[in-house]
């Protein structure tokens, strides 16, 4: 009676033993998931859309294509917008004078990192020194209706 009560212990004991799992078994490798790229991110949130390219070497490039056509690298445009010393400027404008009021900020060498193409507005990056006097020279050109600082940085 014994010999029957350990062996069938024994076969208990490995049976229940064998449904539970280790540690070692209980840590199943998840799969690594890549960070989305944040110059393609804020390509579109621009309303731009990610392109990639082939460069000469074969290496890929993203680039992104404006909402007025124009197409630029991706990490460009980020960089260009997200500078510590630069301010960035939101400028609304009387949309039969946008053609003028483009030309008068590329004539005064102003970096236009956006311009919507359904909305009446121009993103420019100036340095964060000139904002004052910027703004001042901005709100004079013919067509300009207002121009604001992106002191929250929305429209980056």
């Amino acid at each position: 009676m014994n010999k029957i009560l350990i062996g069938t212990s024994l076969i208990v004991f490995t049976l229940l033993s064998s449904c539970t799992s280790s540690p070692a078994n209980n840590t199943l490798t998840k799969p690594i998931i890549g960070m989305a790229n944040p110059a393609s991110i804020y390509c579109e949130q621009i309303g731009g859309s990610s392109i990639t390219k082939q460069d000469i070497s074969g290496n890929e490039v993203g680039y992104c294509k404006r909402s007025d056509g124009t197409i630029i690298d991706e990490w460009q445009l980020y960089r260009s917008a997200h500078q510590e010393n630069q301010k960035n400027l939101i400028i609304s404008y009387d949309v039969p004078k946008k053609q003028n009021v483009l030309k008068v900020i590329e004539a005064q060498k102003i970096q236009i990192i956006y311009a919507l193409k359904n909305i009446n507005i121009i993103v420019v990056s100036i340095p964060q020194s000139a904002t004052q006097e910027s703004t001042k020279q901005l709100k004079k050109i013919d067509g300009v209706l207002d121009v604001q600082e992106d002191s929250k940085m929305e429209l980056h």
